[in-house]
């Protein structure tokens, strides 16, 4: 069974928080990333310029399939 990898949970929050803002189906990368820094998330958005391989992993985190969300 693989393990589910650790996300922290201000990522999780930050990137919620920004879903709505979005325009629908974005998901890249560059420009999720803008908006979590615009709205002052700097703790993750320094996460995930740190950790670019995790970026997709977050966001699935962040939104499981059975929610809808403008993210993809």
């Amino acid at each position: 069974m693989m393990q589910r990898p650790d996300i922290p949970d201000f990522v999780v929050t930050a990137l919620h928080d920004v879903e709505e803002q979005l325009p629908p189906d974005c998901f890249e990368p560059e420009t999720v990333l803008k908006f979590v820094s615009l709205f002052g998330f700097e703790d993750a958005c320094s996460w995930l310029q740190e950790h670019p391989g995790m970026y997709f992993v977050a966001l699935g985190q962040a939104f499981p399939a059975e929610e809808h969300i403008n993210l993809g």
